[in-house]
């Protein structure tokens, strides 16, 4: 499992699009470990945006599936690791999957 703080690129780098929605997938799945309001809603707006962003940058949808699959399984932050149970992580990894689905489709219509 990926340590927490190497989701995130030097400061002096610019981020690419992809980038900084993969920041904000994982910032949107830490506000879900901490049981924020309205937070699930926010990792499904912030996993849409970086499916489309990965399929106009040339993804296919296997490879946007298991980018999304890689953000979720790694809490976000230490704190996060015993947040969600892993069986609900695993759901949480579910329903993201079918998030990144639906968005692929609907982006290549």
């Amino acid at each position: 499992m990926a340590d927490w703080s190497e989701r995130f690129e030097d400061s002096r780098h610019t981020l690419s699009d992809a980038e900084r929605d993969r920041q904000r997938v994982v910032q949107a799945l830490e506000r879900v470990e901490q049981s924020e309001r309205d937070a699930v809603d926010g990792l499904r707006a912030a996993i849409c945006t970086l499916v489309t962003t990965l399929r106009t940058e040339g993804a296919s949808a296997e490879q946007a599936a298991a980018e999304v699959r890689k953000l979720i399984e790694v809490p976000a932050t230490p704190e996060g690791a015993g947040a969600l149970a892993p069986a609900v992580r695993e759901a949480l990894v579910d329903l993201a999957l079918h998030w990144c689905t639906e968005e692929y489709a609907r982006s290549v219509k």
